[in-house]
C-alpha cells in the first residue's frame, strides 16, 4: 500500500503494487452550518489515461477514517491524464453546526500509477431549503435561421434538499450570456414560456435559469444552442469515378446541418471541387451533390484526387475523395528494370496491408543489379516483431 503526499503544488498517490489503493486525504477542518450546501470543486488526473484511478469524497468529525461517512453515492472514476484534466463538483450538505473535515478517499485497484488532486475549492455555504434547478429547461431555435428562440420552463417542485417546496411564489430571471431575457414570478411546477425576439446575429448562445424563495437564490440550469443560420459542415462519402474518356465523376453527400449543429440554408449551399495535391479549385458555383470534371488521359501516369468544400461563399473546410489512376496507359509488352536505380515509369505504389508503414522498404537501388545495369527494386519486408 502507499499513501498521500504533497508535491509540485498539489496532492498525489503513487500507486499500490501490492494491493488495492484505500487512503484519505483530509481538507483542513470547516465551521459548516446544518441545513446549508456546499459546493466541492477540484480537478484530478493520472500519470496515464491507460489507468483509472477511483475517489470518494467524505465528510468527517475528525481526520480519521473510522469517522468518514461517503458523500458520493458511488466513487468518482478518472481515466485521463494531465492533458486532460478533469474537473468534479460535489455537493456536500452537513447535517448539524459543527466542525467537519472533508476528505478524499483513493479506493483504486493496485498499478494505477500516480493520481492527482488540485485546484481544490469549498464555496460559501447556502440553504438547501432554496429552490433546486428547473424540472425542465429546454431552448428552441427558430425556425429556417430566425433569429429567435422559445424558452419553455418548468418550474422546480422540490428545494436543494429534495423536500417539496410549499406555496410561496418562485422569482426567476432567465439570461442570454450576461442579458436578462425575462424576470417574474411563477408556482412551483408550473409551466411557462418565453419568446427571445432580441438575437443581434447567428451564433451560440448560453441560456441561463435560476428561481429564488425567501431562503435564496437556488440553483442554475443551463443550456446552450445555436441560433440563426450556421455555417454548412464540410459533405462526407466524397467519391471520384473516372469516366475513361478525359471526364471524372465527383459525388458527395451534403452534411444538413452547420458546423455548430445549426440550421443550414441548402439552397445557397455553394460547392467547390478543389485539387487535392495542389489546393487548386478546379470548379466551383456548384448546386446539388455531384460534378464533372476534367481528367487528363494524357501524359505520364499520376495519382489523382480531389476535395469538396461547402459553403455560402468559395471558401470552406473540404472532404477528400479517394485516388484514382489518371494519364496515358503504357503500351504493351511494359517494362521496367531501375537502371541507374531510378524507375524511368510511374507511379510505383507501396501499400503497407498489415503493420506499421515504417516497417516496410520499397526502393531502386544500385546493389545486386541482375542485369548489370546499375539498378534494381529492392524490398524490406514487413517485420510482425518490429511492429510490437
Amino acid at each position: 500500500s502507499n499513501t498521500w503526499y504533497y508535491s509540485v503544488k498539489s496532492a498525489k498517490y503513487r500507486q499500490s503494487t501490492t494491493t488495492g489503493a484505500d487512503d484519505y486525504l483530509f481538507m483542513p477542518a470547516f465551521n459548516l452550518k446544518g441545513g446549508n450546501s456546499y459546493e466541492l470543486s477540484f480537478d484530478g488526473y493520472n500519470t496515464s489515461s491507460s489507468y483509472t484511478n477511483l475517489i470518494e469524497v467524505v465528510i468527517a468529525s475528525s481526520p480519521e477514517a473510522e469517522a468518514a461517512t461517503a458523500v458520493t453515492d458511488t466513487p468518482i472514476s478518472f481515466a485521463n491524464d494531465s492533458r486532460s484534466v478533469t474537473n468534479e463538483k460535489v455537493t456536500v450538505k452537513p447535517e448539524a453546526d459543527g466542525k467537519y473535515y472533508i476528505g478524499f478517499h483513493i479506493v483504486s485497484a493496485q498499478r494505477q500509477g500516480t493520481f492527482t488532486i488540485d485546484n481544490v475549492v469549498l464555496s460559501a455555504g447556502k440553504s438547501t431549503a432554496v429552490p433546486a434547478a428547473a424540472d425542465m429547461f429546454d431552448v428552441t431555435p427558430g425556425a429556417s435561421g430566425a433569429l429567435n428562440a422559445c424558452i419553455a420552463i418548468t418550474a422546480p417542485s422540490l428545494t436543494a434538499a429534495g423536500e417539496q417546496l410549499g406555496q410561496e411564489e418562485l422569482s426567476f430571471t432567465v439570461l442570454r450570456g450576461e442579458t436578462e431575457i425575462h424576470s417574474g414570478t411563477i408556482a412551483p411546477g408550473a409551466d411557462t414560456a418565453i419568446n427571445d425576439e432580441n438575437i443581434a446575429g447567428s451564433g451560440i448562445y448560453t441560456y441561463t435559469v435560476c428561481f429564488a424563495n425567501s431562503e435564496g437564490t437556488g440553483e442554475t440550469a443551463e443550456t446552450t444552442v445555436f441560433v440563426g443560420t450556421d455555417t454548412p459542415a464540410a459533405p462526407s462519402d466524397v467519391i471520384l469515378t473516372d469516366c475513361n474518356d478525359g471526364r471524372g465523376l465527383v459525388s458527395w453527400t451534403a452534411s444538413g446541418e452547420g458546423i455548430n449543429g445549426g440550421y443550414v440554408d441548402e439552397a445557397n449551399v455553394i460547392y467547390t471541387v478543389i485539387s487535392a495535391t495542389r489546393n487548386e479549385i478546379i470548379k466551383t458555383g456548384i448546386k446539388g451533390t455531384s460534378a464533372e470534371i476534367p481528367v487528363t488521359q494524357e501524359g505520364t501516369q499520376t495519382i489523382y484526387s480531389v476535395k469538396v468544400a461547402a459553403a455560402y461563399t468559395d471558401n470552406a473546410t473540404a472532404t477528400a475523395s479517394n485516388e484514382i489512376l489518371a494519364g496515358m496507359p503504357y503500351a504493351m509488352p511494359y517494362a521496367e528494370s531501375f537502371a541507374g536505380a531510378a524507375a524511368s515509369t510511374s507511379p510505383w505504389i507501396k501499400e503497407t496491408v498489415s503493420g506499421k508503414s515504417y516497417d516496410t522498404s520499397w526502393a531502386a537501388r544500385a546493389e545486386y543489379t541482375y542485369d548489370n545495369d546499375g539498378g534494381a527494386a529492392d524490398m524490406t519486408a514487413y517485420s510482425a516483431a518490429s511492429s510490437r
